[in-house]
């Protein structure tokens, strides 16, 4: 009996957090499909206060900064990193573009207008993704793990680090961010799901499911063989956003709908 109870327990934790959340799943209104250049591994994403859609990539040797045409899908670099970083998640700040690299633990301050490093900050751990809470002047960081960690808007201080759990369960490898609405908005490594999260719970209070969406999209065999991860998310306003992922040959701009409880 011992060990029947065991591997029962073991079930349940192997099951993936979504499984038990039906009651929070939102609904995605696709708005306009646009083009992306899918030889970009995307990492960051946003939307400057000029409307200028920033895309960040990673990849040793690969990692750039640029703007993202959606008529024509094509990048234009403002800023390539040296072979030996990995670039990841990105995030305004009202005087700045920050950038977090995956294990250099290294991050740039970036001039906010044309990208340039103004200086570097060390930093203990991985950097997955990037997003800026305006209300607090604070930058919420992902590093792979279920925790997120609160930093300094000017110097990447550390400030406090919170624990982002789905029904009793871890919620690991939280990857691209962005805050809006007073939550964050958070990719998962592997999965096609959005989760929308409160940082003053530490709770998730909604999901919403692209998977279907993706499905659905009239794609060549030679647009899907690349395709990656969902991994990027940038606030347009209200409910309004664009996403996208690895090595995808598309953005979309959807809405999410939290779901009526």
């Amino acid at each position: 009996m011992k060990n029947y109870l065991l591997l029962i327990v073991y079930l349940i934790a192997s099951f993936p957090a979504n499984v038990f959340a039906e009651n929070l799943a939102g609904n995605v209104i696709v708005v306009e499909q646009y083009l992306s250049d899918q030889t970009a591994f995307t990492q960051g994403f946003e939307l400057s206060a000029n409307n200028d859609l920033v895309i960040a990539t990673g990849l040793y040797g690969e990692s750039i900064i640029g703007e993202l045409d959606l008529k024509t899908g094509q990048i234009n670099v403002f800023d390539s990193l040296d072979e030996i970083f990995f670039g990841e998640g990105i995030t305004f700040t009202n005087d700045y573009l920050w950038q977090v690299t995956w294990e250099n633990e290294l991050a740039f301050k970036r001039d906010k207008h044309d990208y340039s490093v103004i200086e570097t900050y060390d930093y203990e751990g991985m950097g997955w993704g990037l997003a800026y809470d305006p209300q607090n002047d604070v930058i919420w960081m992902s590093n792979g793990s279920h925790q997120l960690l609160k930093r300094d808007s000017d110097n990447f201080e550390l400030l406090d680090t919170i624990d982002i759990y789905l029904n009793g369960l871890p919620l690991e490898q939280l990857n691209e961010l962005e805050y809006a609405n007073g939550y964050i908005y958070a990719n998962v490594w592997f999965q096609d799901l959005i989760y929308q999260i409160d940082p003053n719970t530490e709770k998730v209070v909604a999901h919403y499911d692209i998977a279907p969406i993706i499905a659905n999209l009239d794609l060549t065999e030679e647009q899907l063989e690349p395709m990656n991860v969902l991994n990027g998310i940038a606030h347009i306003e209200d409910d309004y956003f664009y996403i996208t992922g690895k090595n995808y040959p598309f953005v979309l701009e959807v809405r999410l709908e939290e779901p009526y409880n």
